[in-house]
């Protein structure tokens, strides 16, 4: 019987050193991977109007110089215009995300009067971030087209300007003061109601100590002529505001302490415009008003002056006209911005100095600028009717007066007519026979006043009334002798004669003038 040996069965042993080099390399591969995601920082959505050239995974964004994150993604929104970029910031610029922080798109701009963004030129666009430490973390943002105007600059100031054009201003266009560069215009943006137009300007720390409340800006022009009572005034900008354009600005006094800091100013057209003689101290304070007219105001157009005593105070900026059916007329209001600062003075306000005067008889009244193109301006006045300011549904209802002053044309026309009606051969006849009637009566008065001044007793008069008698006599003798040379037939009658008939042939083509200036008020400057 064959034997089978007993096999031994031995329980193999567990090499861990095999499976060390797996656990190590799992180890490290999740350090790694905590480390990547401790370090990525967040993602964040920011929306524009447009992507500005913005590229996925190239784009950075960057503070203070410094790159902090880059594009993610770039979303068209399918909901609105716009697109929405997705960016992931470092982990070390994360407080720097919160309620403050502001972005907006940089890219190369070169233009007329600017140029903007040359770093952009060469890495393309990226994403510029403006922040303070915070403590909420914010991940979603709404981003600006252009830089801020609101951004803290320890090294200047931001002001406001309003206008009703831009001037072809933009950002970028320089600020001036006496002709050294004093800041530049950061943004030029429309008001929600479209009527103004809103310029931000940032004025450089050393020049922001110049602006007060009698601070004038204006916009900068290439080219003026005006006249000065020295002759004719020409002013050309430099080579720079020839090219770009700009904006100035003036101060009166330049050592005025103001209460509180003004931030807001108008911008004038021009220099001349901006610095034109004001009626009252106080800085400008515009109110729209509405006046009604009962006459038609066919020549007075939007931009017309509103003047006080020769002193603009004001000016149109609506007219509208509608035809009354049952009066058969033309009614008309018109929409004037008015500078109520006038009024100001030191015991009252504005607004209670124009309704005093309003109470004392101050009316707005339509006269001619120029007679003979029949172009109008509103002129306040002082009549005898005491009014009371009435505020209407939308604007305070201003008292206006018939206008007293005819068109001079037609004053002329109402002499020349006069004139036509004279007749030239009655006038002289009837001035024939008045010569002729006082021949006799002066002959005899001559005669008895000769033998008056010879006789003992007038010499012996005082010499004063002796004087006065021998003056008589002599004027008498004058018309004595234009009496007795006159006749129908004589040259003074045919000289006068002639005289009569040349100012009725001139009245004639005067009438004719008059006549083409009422139908076409322009004709002397245009031309039929």
């Amino acid at each position: 019987m064959q034997t089978i040996d007993e096999v031994e069965i031995e329980k193999s042993r567990i090499n861990f050193i095999i499976w060390l080099i797996p656990l190590l390399a799992l180890i490290v591969g999740g350090w790694l991977l905590y480390d990547y995601y401790s370090k990525i920082g967040p993602l964040i959505t920011i929306t524009f109007k447009n992507s500005g050239g913005l590229e996925p995974k190239v784009s950075n964004i960057k503070y203070r110089d410094v790159k902090i994150g880059v594009v993610e993604k770039v979303e068209i929104l399918k909901k609105s215009e716009g697109v929405k970029v997705y960016a992931r910031i470092h982990k070390d610029a994360e407080p720097f995300l919160n309620s403050t922080t502001k972005f907006w798109i940089v890219k190369p701009e070169i233009g007329l009067g600017k140029v903007k963004g040359l770093d952009a030129l060469m890495s393309g666009s990226y994403i510029q971030m403006y922040a303070k430490l915070g403590n909420k973390l914010k991940k979603k943002y709404k981003g600006y087209d252009d830089t801020p105007n609101n951004l803290e600059k320890m090294d200047g100031d931001i002001y406001e300007l309003v206008s009703k054009s831009s001037f072809d201003l933009r950002s970028g266009s320089v600020l001036y003061y006496k002709g050294a560069v004093a800041g530049n215009i950061k943004s030029v943006t429309l008001s929600k109601n479209g009527k103004i137009v809103k310029i931000y300007i940032f004025v450089k720390k050393n020049y922001a100590k110049f602006i007060n409340s009698t601070t004038k800006f204006y916009n900068t022009k290439n080219f003026s002529v005006s006249m000065a009572d020295y002759g004719i005034n020409v002013e050309v900008g430099s080579l720079s505001q020839i090219l770009f354009g700009g904006v100035e600005f003036y101060t009166k006094n330049l050592t005025k302490k103001d209460s509180k800091k003004v931030k807001n100013f108008y911008l004038y057209p021009n220099k001349d415009v901006a610095l034109n003689k004001k009626l009252g101290l106080k800085r400008e304070k515009y109110v729209d008003f509405k006046l009604k007219f009962k006459k038609g105001v066919g020549y007075l157009s939007i931009g017309s002056l509103v003047k006080l005593d020769g002193f603009k105070v004001g000016e149109v900026k609506d007219i509208v006209s509608y035809y009354d059916v049952n009066s058969l007329k033309i009614n008309s209001y018109v929409i004037a911005s008015i500078d109520i600062s006038a009024f100001e003075s030191d015991n009252l306000s504005a607004f209670k100095g124009l309704k005093l005067a309003i109470k004392n008889g101050l009316h707005a009244r339509l006269d001619e600028v120029n007679p003979l193109i029949s172009s109008l301006y509103i002129n306040l006045v002082k009549t005898n009717d005491s009014e009371t300011l009435i505020k209407g549904k939308k604007y305070y209802i201003f008292p206006t007066t018939l206008s007293s002053m005819s068109s001079i044309s037609s004053q002329i026309n109402s002499l020349v007519t006069k004139l036509s009606k004279i007749n030239i051969n009655k006038a002289v006849d009837s001035f024939s026979s008045t010569l002729q009637s006082v021949k006799r009566p002066l002959h005899d008065m001559l005669t008895h006043l000769d033998e008056l001044l010879k006789t003992k007793d007038t010499k012996e008069l005082p010499k004063n009334i002796t004087k006065s008698l021998q003056k008589i006599n002599d004027s008498l003798k004058s018309i004595k002798k234009l009496s007795s040379s006159y006749d129908k037939d004589s040259n003074f009658a045919n000289s006068l004669n002639k005289t009569l008939k040349d100012i009725d042939k001139s009245s004639l083509e005067l009438k004719k003038v008059l006549n083409k200036i009422n139908k076409k008020p322009n004709a002397l400057i245009l031309g039929d």
